[in-house]
Order: structure tokens, then C-alpha cells, then sequence
């Protein structure tokens, strides 16, 4: 069953569009829009200013979905396809 709603921290089908997190000095939460993080954009902590870039960064890894390395990877990327590699809309090439 499909979802009915996309919540933007969800990234099940697709990547999450907004990252969610504790920022690593005084755990404040955090909302950081993904592709703010892949142009390159740094963000700071809005409660003590620490540097939150690398703690809210995606990791990249394999996508078994596509057989590539994805810089932003969604759910898809834990699963295979019955049908072989598949292509994805959603694949980010890590720079």
C-alpha cells in the first residue's frame, strides 16, 4: 500500500527532502533541507552555534536498487528489484 501523504523526513520511496536531527554539541533538534546540504550550503546550530553540516550530511551508499553509489540514498536502497537493476530518478552521484 502506498502512502497517501509524502512527509519530507519520511525518504522510504525517495530521498527525504528536509533532514532531521540533534545537533551533536547541545543536542538542540534541527530541520535541514537536503538540497541545501548538496549544494554545498553549511548550517549552524540556531541555540549554540556549532557547525551541524556533517552531522545533518546524508551518507552515501551502495543502492541495490540501481547498482550505484548514491550520494542521498532513499529506502530503495536496501532493496533488489525482481526485474534486475533498475533506473531511479532519484539518484545523486556522489561529487
Amino acid at each position: 500500500m502506498g502512502c497517501w501523504i509524502c512527509v519530507p523526513t519520511c525518504g522510504k520511496c525517495k530521498p527525504a527532502s528536509i533532514r532531521a536531527g540533534l545537533c551533536p554539541e547541545c543536542g538542540s533538534p534541527y530541520l535541514f533541507e537536503t538540497n541545501l546540504l548538496i549544494e554545498g550550503l553549511s548550517g549552524t546550530c540556531e541555540s549554540c552555534g556549532a557547525e551541524i553540516t556533517q552531522a545533518a550530511m546524508p551518507k552515501p551508499e551502495q543502492c541495490h536498487f540501481v547498482g550505484e553509489i548514491c550520494a542521498v540514498p532513499c529506502g530503495k536502497a536496501k532493496t533488489t528489484s525482481d526485474l534486475g537493476l533498475q533506473k531511479c530518478g532519484y539518484l545523486t552521484p556522489v561529487k
